[in-house]
């Protein structure tokens, strides 16, 4: 192998570290869907469990994390199903067009789909759950592809 092979070998392999090193910090650093929290454990533990950065899965630009394989196989299968309304943003804020990011441990799952909320806008959401659910879904049809930080 003459030097041009062997430098060109070795400037290739350099490369792919350093494109497998800056895939693993941008994931390591990166936000995640439902501030990291297992979005299937809502569902079936109903309570907020830390997601795990050994499962996860990538769906619609957002990644999710998750508890166990379990979880992770059950999202897969039918993400609708666990995905939080509206993107996971805020539900209170989201009747007043607003996108606020949450608190996992202000949740609600009703009619088996998941809303997550601030913490103060909690109570004021469980005051009148379908009202609120039907004022937000009308406000998200119109503003879910707008940028958040231009509706404060």
């Amino acid at each position: 192998m003459n030097i041009r092979k062997k430098i060109g070998s070795l400037f290739a392999g350099v490369t792919l570290l350093l494109l497998n090193v800056q895939a693993w910090a941008d994931f390591a650093t990166q936000s995640f869907g439902a501030n990291g929290y297992d979005v299937v454990a809502y569902h079936t533990q109903n309570k907020p469990v830390q997601g795990s950065r050994d499962f996860y899965s990538f769906i619609n630009g957002v990644t999710y994390l998750f508890a166990s394989e379990g979880n992770k196989k059950l999202f897969d299968a039918n993400p609708e199903q666990y995905l939080p309304a509206y993107g996971g943003y805020c539900a209170m804020a989201m009747t007043l067009g607003k996108k606020h990011l949450t608190n996992p441990e202000a949740f609600l799952v009703y009619k088996g789909k998941l809303y997550l909320n601030k913490a103060d806008a909690r109570p004021r959401w469980l005051k009148d759950v379908p009202g609120n659910i039907e004022k937000a879904d009308k406000v998200w049809k119109e503003i879910k592809d707008i940028d958040p930080a231009k509706l404060q």
